[in-house]
């Protein structure tokens, strides 16, 4: 199964359940996650985007399973950006490893910050 949601999309999570996504899904147009709380588990490569933001705030946790290499625009962890490059659990083989990740699974962003040096 396929899920396709057109048009400028918010998905937030609340609450202290578990949300499980594990199906495909393709989003058009703007597109932000918000985990607000509880735990976002991401069973499935294309559950976010390279154009998405994911925002996690403090307390919630984003659960990466075991084969997952999700790729999102923009990560914000408790409000601040995160450099671009590939995250995950203290259990995964991310090289940036942060306690709000779970699983095993990895995440690349490709558009956050970045730093520019002058060498002259």
């Amino acid at each position: 199964m396929h899920s396709v949601i057109r048009g400028p999309v918010t998905l937030v999570k609340d609450g202290s359940r578990t949300l499980t996504i594990s199906q495909p899904m393709e989003f058009e147009g703007d597109a932000g996650v918000f985990v607000n709380g509880g735990t976002l588990s991401i069973g499935h490569d294309e559950v976010v985007n390279k154009e998405m933001t994911l925002d996690v705030a403090a307390g919630a946790v984003v659960d990466l399973q075991e084969g997952v290499n999700a790729v999102v625009g923009t990560l914000k962890i408790n409000g601040r950006t995160k450099l671009m490059g590939v995250y995950g659990s203290p259990a995964s083989a991310a090289p940036n490893k942060h306690e709000i990740f779970t699983g095993t699974g990895t995440l690349t962003v490709c558009k956050g910050q970045s730093t520019l040096f002058m060498i002259r």
